[in-house]
């Protein structure tokens, strides 16, 4: 079954996703390491833009720790039909706050 929907899904090319490709990223061109997915059974540590605040409720956070959970199986796997190559992965993470949008009070950080 999961070569028929890869089949399918390579047939029909990217498809869009909730995640806006374009956001925004800052503007020295600074970088930090992600993971992300290129097929199935193909994730690779990249180099990607580190984000910037782009919406009023959006918060950046410094990743100090990570690790998977047993939903990551279905997209390393290939069954998310919504996954395009270079799609960075993560979900189960914790970390420092960087960076805060409008909507956050500063004397909580």
């Amino acid at each position: 079954m999961q070569a028929v929907t890869n089949a399918i899904q390579d047939r029909m090319g990217p498809l869009p996703t909730a995640a806006k490709p374009e956001y925004k990223h800052r503007e020295d061109g600074s970088t930090m390491k992600a993971l992300a997915w290129f097929g199935n059974n193909d994730v690779r540590v990249v180099d990607a833009p580190i984000p910037d605040i782009t919406e009023d409720n959006d918060v950046i956070l410094q990743v100090t720790g990570t690790t998977i959970c047993g939903s990551d199986l279905h997209l390393f796997h290939g069954e998310i039909m919504t996954m395009q190559k270079g799609d960075i992965l993560g979900h189960e993470f914790m970390g420092k706050v960087e960076k805060v949008g409008k909507n956050f009070p500063d004397r909580l950080w």
